[in-house]
């Protein structure tokens, strides 16, 4: 990785970590009624946001030339998905599914 590449990945850090934060404190500011600062360091930012963005775009920037492979990535999770929620609800699990969650359909 040459300079420009690496200050390209830390720029969109900084920007995905500000933006993410800001849309973390609107909508907790909104459900709260009151401003509330989300991020946990100092300064508007939640490093969270930034990685997650950057593990994404590295892996367009892997499937680019993939395009095939990426098609068929999504459509096997699709597939996957609807097999497993399926399966929740075939079977009446919709309210304890694998012991940890709770959830009502």
């Amino acid at each position: 990785m040459d300079t420009d590449t690496i200050l390209q990945f830390i720029t969109y850090l900084i920007l995905y970590s500000f933006a993410g934060w800001v849309l973390e404190s609107v909508s907790k500011t909104i459900e709260q009624k009151k401003f509330v600062n989300s991020g946990f360091l100092s300064g508007p930012f939640c490093p969270i946001y930034g990685f997650g963005a950057l593990i994404m775009l590295l892996r367009v920037k892997l499937f680019k030339r993939k395009t095939s492979l990426a098609i068929f990535c999504c459509f096997l999770l699709i597939i996957f998905m609807g097999v497993l929620c399926w399966f929740f609800l075939r079977n009446g699990l919709q309210n304890k599914i694998l012991g940890l969650l709770a959830l009502k359909i």
